[in-house]
């Protein structure tokens, strides 16, 4: 689609307005219908429950590892890039993993279930919902998204294992723990992918395209496992832990930080990849990993069904606002 921006800039408010309803169902719709499809392969029996879940390990252990690895690899570490900006996303996940952190260790969740909500209340989908998301508006000049996701992605997986391992149903020592998180596959993905990076190691093309073909599988393979292994009927007994998740995720945190990006002055891409990076719905990769790590993956698979559908309505609320706010 092309790009929104030059409509911004002559003033037709209702084609913008129309056509950031139809970005945000394009790109929303197709994840949900993968999802549809792995529910319906395990409904007609064509795939078992036990089946969808060492897919499930396929993703976490070798697909998810390779797609951090390529990213990493393939980041710029060296361009100039603005500091303020990159500071404030950082510090952003940081404080809102660390107030979830701490807010759940109040509650009366279950420790399987604790990790899982810290998890989707402060990683967000930032790379599948916002470069579509970011093209659609600002065409191909988004480089500033792409630094923002070098940074916070791996942050993101970082602290998902940290708040995964903490809650895990195993009794640990805290070196085993540090020891654990070491070892974790997407840690280590990200990890070699920055060595080999800063290294300007060479890769043959035969491996660059593999590396490209599995980044493209990888989410389409992760919402099928996760429709495989879906339960509607027990999503009445979390109702409500679905409700505020859903409204911190998709309205409360975005209301804060990218309000407070554009009080301190944000503009355009910068303000909206910082909206994404705090408004978009669960990131899909969680379910494997709570599935992995011994947390209530089916909940962590509800959480990402209902944030992914609300955030289509999410994203068109925050773009229409901050257009009409001459913010982007």
């Amino acid at each position: 689609m092309r790009a929104i921006v030059p409509l911004i800039q002559k003033g037709r408010t209702e084609v913008v307005v129309l056509g950031i309803f139809i970005v945000s169902l394009n790109v929303i719709v197709p994840l949900c219908l993968f999802c549809l499809i792995g529910y319906g392969s395990r409904v007609l029996g064509w795939v078992s429950l036990p089946a969808f879940a060492e897919l499930n390990r396929l993703v976490y252990k070798f697909l998810l590892p390779c797609v951090l690895f390529y990213s990493a690899y393939g980041s710029n570490f060296y361009k100039q890039f603005p500091i303020g900006y990159v500071a404030y996303g950082v510090a952003g996940v940081l404080i809102v993993f660390l107030v979830t952190f701490v807010w759940i260790a109040c509650t009366h969740y279950p420790r399987r279930q604790k990790g899982v909500i810290d998890q989707a209340i402060g990683r967000s989908n930032l790379v599948l919902l916002g470069i579509p998301i970011a093209q659609s508006i600002y065409g191909q000049n988004i480089g500033h998204m792409a630094i923002l996701i070098a940074f916070i992605v791996p942050l993101f997986n970082f602290l998902s294992v940290i708040v995964l391992e903490v809650y895990s149903v195993k009794k640990v020592r805290l070196l085993e723990m540090i020891v654990e998180i070491l070892k974790n596959p997407l840690i280590v993905g990200t990890f070699l992918g920055v060595i080999a990076n800063l290294l300007h190691m060479p890769m043959a093309t035969m491996f660059q395209r593999t590396l490209n073909s599995l980044n493209t599988a990888t989410v389409p393979i992760a919402l099928i496992a996760l429709g495989g292994t879906f339960e509607f009927k027990s999503m009445k007994n979390n109702r409500w832990t679905l409700t505020y998740i859903a409204f911190l995720r998709l309205f409360l945190i975005p209301f804060v930080f990218a309000g407070l990006a554009a009080m301190i002055g944000f503009r355009r891409i910068e303000l909206l990849s910082l909206l994404i990076a705090f408004g978009s719905p669960t990131a899909v990769a969680s379910n494997s990993m709570a599935q992995e790590m011994n947390g209530d993956s089916e909940l962590a698979g509800q959480i990402i069904f209902i944030t992914t559908i609300l955030s289509a309505f999410s994203f068109f609320l925050w773009i229409t606002l901050l257009n009409a706010l001459h913010l982007l």
